[in-house]
Parts: C-alpha cells; sequence; structure tokens
C-alpha cells in the first residue's frame, strides 16, 4: 500500500471535516449581511410590482430584502408576516445546500388585495470554502403601500408555499 497516497488522502479529508460552518466575516469578526434595497423599477430579473387593475386597491410603491445570517442549520423553511400602517413586513428562514448559498427576492406582487414575495435561494460565486451542511438563511423584507395594505400575505420559497396569512 502507498502509504504517501493514504496520507494525502486522510489529510485532505480531515482539513474539509474540520472546516465547520464558514460564513462570510469582516475585519471585525462580525457577519457581513447581504443587503439589498430596491423600488419597482430597478428590479432587473427581480418582479416587483403594484396591482395592475387601475383600481383603488392597495398599490406597492417601494420593498427591501436583507438577509440577515447565513449558518448551518436545520432545513428550515418558515416565513411570518407584521401588517403596519402603511406597509407589511417579512421575515423568514430558507435554506441552501451549502455555506455559500445567499437568497434575493425573486418577486413581489400585488393583485387583488393579495401580496405575493417569493424568495430564492441561490449559490453566489465566491472564492472562500464552502461548508457542506443544510444552511438556513435568515431574511428580513419590508414592502411599502398607497392605497391601504393587502388582506392577505402569501411568501414562497424557491417555488413552494410556506405562509399564507390573512391579514387580522
Amino acid at each position: 500500500m502507498n502509504r504517501r497516497a493514504l496520507l494525502k488522502i486522510i489529510g485532505g479529508s480531515a482539513v474539509l471535516g474540520l472546516a465547520g460552518c464558514l460564513t462570510r466575516r469582516d475585519d471585525s469578526g462580525t457577519e457581513q449581511p447581504n443587503n439589498t434595497t430596491q423600488s419597482p423599477e430597478d428590479t432587473d430579473d427581480n418582479d416587483t410590482t403594484g396591482t395592475d387593475s387601475g383600481s383603488p386597491g392597495p398599490r406597492l410603491t417601494n420593498s427591501s430584502f436583507e438577509v440577515i445570517s447565513t449558518e448551518c442549520g436545520t432545513e428550515k423553511a418558515e416565513s411570518s408576516a407584521a401588517f403596519e400602517s402603511n406597509s407589511v413586513r417579512v421575515s423568514g428562514t430558507i435554506n441552501g445546500s451549502n455555506t455559500c448559498y445567499t437568497a434575493k427576492l425573486k418577486r413581489a406582487t400585488c393583485e387583488e388585495k393579495t401580496l405575493t414575495v417569493s424568495v430564492q435561494s441561490y449559490e453566489r460565486e465566491t472564492d472562500d470554502l464552502c461548508s457542506m451542511c443544510v444552511t438556513d438563511i435568515e431574511y428580513e423584507a419590508s414592502f411599502e403601500f398607497e392605497n391601504g395594505l393587502p388582506q392577505r400575505t402569501v411568501v414562497v420559497h424557491n417555488g413552494s408555499e410556506v405562509l399564507n396569512e390573512p391579514r387580522e
């Protein structure tokens, strides 16, 4: 048996096994969140629109989306919505295949008094090592409205509905 080949394999495996969950950190050691703020006009492949019916119902005027944390987790897929005076706040956890995954607001629409929020996880391009673990990606989003608020909020993660909540 070739001992050198065996030691190379064991040494490489040990480094990957000890890598743990990696997060992107700045020089001070704190996590760097993935922040985006967008208005309906500046959404390249994202689609964030208000109602098209011309009725005086709720009209989506602005949105923001921020990734709060990315870490190895338990494969959570959850979301909640809070209705405020002229906005709806959505927070949740979507999962990714490894620690190089993050999330983005894919689409937000308000039609027939229902806010539909679509969040997508994707693998970001990075030179960092990625830990192989199911990754929980926590996010917060805010949606501002004119002419009142929607009566219902629906949240979709990677094509699967995780929340369908009426306004109380």
